[in-house]
C-alpha cells in the first residue's frame, strides 16, 4: 500500500521526454492512482485477513472525474482511460458521474472501435442496473465475481 500512497503523479508527469504532454500525463496518472486505490479497497475488505490493513479512501469522485475530463479524446493519453474509468464508473453512485463515464466510453470506442471497450460500459450499465434494482449495498468487486461477468479489460 505504501508504494502506491507514495507514487507522485507529478514527478511521474515531470520525467516525461516529451514536455507538451506533462499535464495530460500528470491527470492520467492521478485518474490510475485514484481507481487503483479504490480497487485495492475493494478487493481488500473482501479479505478478512487483511481486514486491518489501513489505506488511504477517497472521500469523493469529483476530483478524479475532473482529472478524467482534463484529457482530451484527441490526445494519445486518453485511450489509457478504459480500466480507471471502468474503476471510477463501477464505485461510483451519482446519476451526473453514471453519465459522464458512459460518455467517455462511447469516445472510448469512437477511437478504439473494439469490443473490449464496449465490454466494459455493457459491464458498467449491468452493475448500475443491479444497484437501482437492490437497495441493499453489495460491493461491486463482490457483484462482478458473483455473477460472473468478462471484466479484464486492457
Amino acid at each position: 500500500m505504501l508504494d502506491l500512497e507514495a507514487f507522485s503523479p507529478i514527478k511521474w508527469a515531470v520525467g516525461s521526454s516529451q514536455p507538451n504532454l506533462m499535464k495530460s500525463r500528470y491527470h492520467l496518472a492521478t485518474v490510475y492512482k485514484h481507481s487503483a486505490m479504490i480497487y485495492l479497497h475493494q478487493v481488500i475488505h473482501q479479505l478478512p485477513h487483511l481486514s486491518d490493513v489501513k489505506m488511504t479512501v477517497l472521500g469523493s469522485l469529483d476530483s478524479t472525474v475532473l482529472h478524467i475530463q482534463s484529457i482530451s479524446p484527441k490526445d494519445p493519453h486518453f485511450k489509457g482511460l478504459v480500466w480507471p474509468a471502468f474503476v471510477i464508473g463501477a464505485e461510483t453512485k451519482t446519476e451526473a458521474h453514471k453519465l459522464f463515464i458512459t460518455q467517455t466510453f462511447e469516445q472510448l470506442c469512437d477511437i478504439w472501435r473494439c469490443q473490449n471497450v464496449r465490454n466494459a460500459l455493457n459491464v458498467l450499465q449491468d452493475l448500475w442496473k443491479r444497484d437501482n434494482e437492490n437497495p441493499n449495498f453489495i460491493p461491486w468487486i463482490v457483484e462482478i465475481h458473483r455473477s460472473g461477468m468478462d471484466w479484464i479489460f486492457v
